[in-house]
């Protein structure tokens, strides 16, 4: 693509990314992707003293073009017609975009690693969509809050590491500002944090989500958030929550902002005997990336501890069910572990393989598992010959044969066994 008037030539590389040489100045788009259709790309343009302009671009926005231009004439000096030759490498890029398929021929490569890397292991993977879903009064405003938190001040709290900070929106559905600020202010003493730190952008929105997509695309580029928190699902998908059409629109907005995203949902009501989903369409469960039901196991005055399960993840294997207990003192909430005898008074949340693991306590057959667990010595088996592939559990003795039972043991990372550590309050499913 070029322009021979204007010396302009346009040359699309991979991953979304365009080279545009502009006479002498140089020109660079790179995380070229569609929001709300619109598209929407990091401009970085140079010439022979360095960097004249960078930030995000709406490649349609005429007022944005503008602004690079008179940032250029002031920085340059320069009667080069800029202005043309972004409209033309921006009219380029938008025609190839629309017109281009993206493909690629498969290769082996025997080092390749799953590229998934996350805001937060393993609530938040990065750039993808997650759900947590739970009750009314389960504490997920208060656990999104302190991983908002986490995240945007770069603080290490329990097993709860973010990989770099970054800024947070936080986008209310049923609340109120003073209301939010006020749980901020509380989770903020009770995690020791420096409220200076602390880069989160409240809105208070009444629209639904798809009318949102430029207003949310602004205030990513504005702020250079990294993580959005949405609260809750079902207000802003908008009226028909369980209508299939409005929750894959709203799924693929969230998506297309190109952040990471943990979005609050509620659970149906009516849900004995099942496992809890997000209520609504069945896509906002098949449509997000890694999805957690949170409950409440037990209250008090002033705490609250929860059970946060994982039910669903497109990135890999499902994770060990996390407890916490919220502590509740006066203006303040602090994030509390979950010993191991609690939480072996806690089974009804625990998989078959976490009460296994659990009650490893010391070497045991399948059959003294299965007494002490009340299960089938047959299930019991199928989740040990898994633990056993995973490097979980190792036979310790035995054939295996009718007199001669396998006897299973907690292994360590090097594949020996160890008696289990007295409890700790993170060990081993913090």
């Amino acid at each position: 693509m070029r322009h021979e008037y204007l010396d302009v030539e346009v040359v699309p590389l991979e991953h979304g990314r365009y080279s545009v040489q502009m006479g002498i100045y140089t020109a660079e788009f790179r995380e070229v992707r569609r929001v709300s259709q619109e598209l929407h790309a990091l401009l970085t343009l140079s010439g022979v003293t360095g960097t004249i302009w960078w930030g995000r671009l709406i490649l349609s926005s005429l007022s944005q073009r503008k602004e690079i231009v008179r940032e250029f004439r002031r920085r340059t000096r320069d009667n080069y017609d800029i202005e043309r030759a972004l409209e033309f490498a921006c009219q380029s890029i938008t025609d190839h975009s629309n017109n281009h398929i993206v493909y690629a021929d498969y290769r082996y490569d025997a080092s390749r690693r799953p590229s998934v890397q996350y805001l937060i292991d393993p609530f938040l993977p990065s750039r993808m969509l997650s759900v947590v879903a739970g009750d009314g009064g389960s504490g997920k405003g208060y656990l999104s809050l302190a991983l908002g938190l986490l995240v945007t001040t770069g603080t290490t709290h329990l097993t709860l590491s973010p990989r770099y900070p970054c800024p947070v929106l936080y986008v209310d559905y049923e609340s109120t500002q003073e209301d939010f600020d006020y749980r901020v202010d509380c989770l903020v003493r009770g995690l020791e944090l420096d409220p200076e730190q602390v880069r989160i952008r409240y809105l208070q929105a009444d629209l639904p989500l798809v009318q949102m997509g430029r207003a949310l695309a602004s205030q990513i580029q504005e702020t250079q958030a990294g993580l959005i928190i949405v609260d809750s699902l079902a207000p802003a998908i908008g009226n028909l929550a369980d209508g299939a059409d409005s929750a894959i629109a709203t799924m693929r907005m969230l998506r297309s902002l190109g952040v990471t995203v943990w979005a609050i949902a509620h659970i149906p009501k009516h849900n004995e005997g099942r496992t809890p989903q997000p209520y609504g369409s069945v896509f906002v469960k098949n449509l997000a990336r890694n999805v957690w039901i949170q409950s409440a196991v037990s209250r008090a005055d002033d705490y609250l501890t929860v059970a946060v399960q994982h039910t669903k993840s497109n990135i890999g294997v499902l994770q060990s069910t996390r407890f916490y207990t919220f502590e509740f003192g006066g203006d303040t909430v602090r994030l509390l572990p979950v010993s191991l005898d609690e939480r072996r008074q806690m089974s009804g949340y625990l998989s078959l393989s976490e009460r296994i693991l659990l009650a490893l306590t010391e070497p045991m057959t399948a059959k003294e598992l299965a007494d002490q667990l009340g299960e089938s010595p047959s299930r019991i088996l199928v989740q040990l010959s898994a633990l056993q592939k995973a490097g979980r559990v190792a036979v310790m003795r035995g054939s295996g044969k009718r007199n001669d039972p396998r006897v299973y043991a907690l292994v360590d990372d090097a594949g020996v066994y160890h008696a289990p550590d007295p409890p700790k309050p993170n060990d081993p499913f913090s």
